[in-house]
């Protein structure tokens, strides 16, 4: 099952968040409007090991490079600290604001739930 959630900004959409229960078929979501960028997935250490290198594998196709960056799993972590990891990652790779970057993780984060945005994750 796949789930569409169009994502706007003063009333114009921008951009759309698409849910899936596999990376089948993400590679025709994205068609040839990314090729030539990079890409970049995000996730912890603990669904990194089990989901990463799936999702890599059918992203490589759709963009000219994909990485992965995995910080600790936990709430200690999720802090601008390893947000400035992050930056600090792209920039090594030249990444530029053209790419793309697909977070992975379980679940949402403790903030999303609280706030009732679960739906966007």
């Amino acid at each position: 099952m796949t789930e569409r959630m169009t994502v706007s900004y003063q009333g114009a959409p921008c951009y759309d968040i698409v849910i899936s229960g596999g990376f089948d078929g993400i590679a025709a979501e994205i068609g040839e409007k990314w090729k030539g960028r990079k890409a970049c997935i995000v996730t912890d250490d603990g669904v990194g090991p089990l989901y990463a290198s799936q999702l890599q594998g059918a992203l490589e196709g759709a963009f000219s490079a994909c990485e992965i960056f995995t910080f600790p799993a936990g709430e200690e972590h999720k802090t601008l600290d390893t947000v400035q990891e992050l930056y600090a990652f792209l920039i090594g790779r030249r990444f530029a604001l053209s790419g793309a970057i697909y977070p992975l993780f379980p679940s949402p984060p403790s903030w999303a739930r609280r706030s009732g945005a679960s739906r966007a994750f």
